[in-house]
């Protein structure tokens, strides 16, 4: 579209040179031949640039262009004078009217052209530098906002207070009287409420908070509107209003408002009221309304999911104190008669004048009540580890005496194969260490060993460092050459009621022993280890750090290095 030019001159021949030249070069040209005629011209038309005669009858070019400066259409638009004055005088005078160039008579064509090109051209880059610094500073303001929106969020743990706060940013980010959520977002509900809702202290109407509001048609068709589009609904001033009434009873003026989807529950629809007056929303302001929208519903959506969480954690927790109840009650109920059956079986078996018949059903009865028992320990053991209700106490430990006293425990096992004992001279006589835990941790594992090995040997190895004066770092190794394991069984090994291995032998254990021995040893502060060779056997170990409370040379052990068990 070419550039319009308007030419405010008394003198017909000037009209005409400067309207045919500018004609030809591609200009749009409007003419008036007074100050009063340029002013009406102006509201009219509003022109890119004005060629103003500074001689001229009634209201001259000095009084029109403080005319033109003072109407909102054209305070902006260049103006250039043309003039006979060469004084330098008026010169100055309608540079100070804020005139940004002076053409002198009599004029070449050439020039007028060339200078209202230059000024044309001074003026679109003004413009679109103003433009580009509008931009800028709406940038500005829509990170700096969203920035405020984000601290206020962040600053508190308490989803009613975050959601609050949010609100209070929203009301003076947009400046307006009312911000607000709408839950549920559900076009088939009864009711709808306002559970949330901020207004300035200016604000004289009446508030929507946690009024049940009747779902009426209207109301239903707006929140099934809402939760379809794709981003804010805007109404007020030059849009319709779809809820008469309800602007009436509350004062709403005009509207914003948008559907947020939380990953947990009904949509909500984030909105703002302005109250006292219409308003039109700028594009600005609708994409800064949802990326307002989007915050908002991601904070919502985890709070949401930290407040399912807890619930689920509440009723986990629940779940296990009722199981460890459970359990307890077990514990005596289980063991009472139990201890009973085993202790009558042995008194029965030591009776001289039983029968075989007798004595092998003697002999099944206290097998089974054992077997039985160990089951019951081992899920008991399991119960505290999950609660977390595994101690150590550590008191000073005789460590040959306890690996003799493992090795007294694995011989009933019976199974006929050679065992191996490796240990270092020095190893530690005394040390502070849970007896009791470090002896089922060795029983399991050599257990284990046993239990899975039909040809060849199981091994106890043991190797010391003296990491410090009165400190041992003791590394204990169980081998086997049983039937081993493959890489896919190595890895759930230890955990809770998995068996690998020969199936036969599933049925007597529950597959808990190495769960717990893994569970004992990380309670140690070590880490439980495994390699195996599938066909060809299997190896288990742990190091630990123990104090020593005596020291002294290997020859107290009385273990035999090569026995059969």
């Amino acid at each position: 579209m070419p550039n319009k030019i308007l030419i405010v001159d008394d003198e017909p021949n000037n009209l005409d040179v400067l309207r045919n030249c500018l004609r030809e070069t591609g200009f749009k040209v409007l003419v008036a031949q007074s100050g009063e005629a340029a002013l009406k011209r102006v509201e009219r038309i509003k022109p890119d640039l004005i060629l103003l005669d500074v001689m001229m009858p009634g209201m001259d070019g000095f009084e029109t262009c403080r005319h033109l400066k003072k109407i909102e259409v054209s305070k902006d638009t260049p103006i250039i004078f043309v003039t006979a004055k060469t004084d330098s005088v008026d010169k100055v005078k309608g540079l100070e009217l804020c005139a940004v160039d002076y053409i002198s008579k009599p004029f070449q064509t050439t020039e007028v052209i060339a200078r209202v090109n230059k000024h044309l051209t001074i003026h679109n880059l003004q413009k679109q530098l103003e433009a580009k610094n509008v931009q800028l500073q709406d940038h500005v303001y829509h990170l700096s906002s969203l920035a405020t929106l984000g601290k206020a969020i962040n600053e508190t743990q308490n989803m009613a207070q975050m959601m609050d706060n949010a609100m209070q940013v929203t009301l003076s980010v947009f400046k307006c009287e009312r911000a607000w959520l709408m839950y549920p977002g559900d076009p088939n509900a009864s009711s709808w409420q306002v559970p949330i809702e901020i207004t300035t202290p200016e604000y004289p109407g009446a508030n929507i908070l946690n009024i049940d509001i009747p779902m009426d048609s209207a109301v239903s068709e707006f929140i099934r509107n809402t939760l379809s589009a794709t981003g804010p609904i805007a109404f007020g001033s030059k849009y319709e209003h779809k809820l008469p009434v309800i602007a009436e009873q509350f004062s709403v003026q005009s509207k914003l408002c948008l559907a947020i989807h939380p990953k947990i529950g009904k949509p909500w629809i984030f909105g703002l009221h302005q109250c006292s007056h219409a308003r039109v929303w700028t594009e600005n302001e609708l994409r800064l309304f949802r990326e307002f929208g989007q915050h908002i519903c991601q904070s919502l959506g985890l709070f949401l999911s930290l407040n399912e969480l807890q619930k689920a954690k509440e009723k986990a927790d629940s779940a296990n104190q009722a199981k460890s109840v459970f359990l307890s009650r077990m514990n005596h109920e289980l063991r009472t008669p139990l201890n009973g059956i085993l202790g009558y079986a042995q008194i029965l078996r030591d009776d001289e004048n039983l029968t075989a018949y007798q004595t092998e059903g003697l002999n099944i009865i206290y097998e089974s009540g054992n077997h039985l028992l160990a089951i019951i320990n081992d899920i008991l053991d399991l119960a505290k580890v999950e609660a977390g209700k595994l101690e150590l106490y550590l008191v000073p430990t005789n460590l040959p005496n306890l690996l003799n006293e493992v090795m007294n425990i694995v011989q009933i096992i019976g199974q006929p194969v050679r065992f191996v004992f490796n240990a270092p001279e020095d190893l530690p006589v005394i040390v502070e260490a849970d007896a009791k835990y470090l002896r089922q941790i060795l029983t399991n594992l050599l257990g284990n060993a046993i239990k899975f090995t039909k040809n060849g040997y199981v091994a106890l190895r043991i190797k010391n460092k003296i990491v410090a004066k009165n400190l041992a770092s003791i590394r204990f190794e169980v081998q086997d050459t049983g039937i081993g394991m493959t890489p896919e069984q190595t890895k759930i090994i230890f955990q809770p009621f998995e068996q690998v291995g020969d199936k036969k032998k599933h049925l007597e254990g529950t597959g808990l022993g190495l769960s717990i021995t893994n569970s004992l040893v990380n309670l140690m502060g070590g880490e439980l280890k495994v390699s195996s060779v599938f066909g060809k056997g299997s190896a288990f170990w742990f190091e630990i750090t123990l104090p020593i409370l005596e020291f002294s040379l290997l020859n107290k052990l009385v273990i035999k290095t090569d026995k059969l068990i």
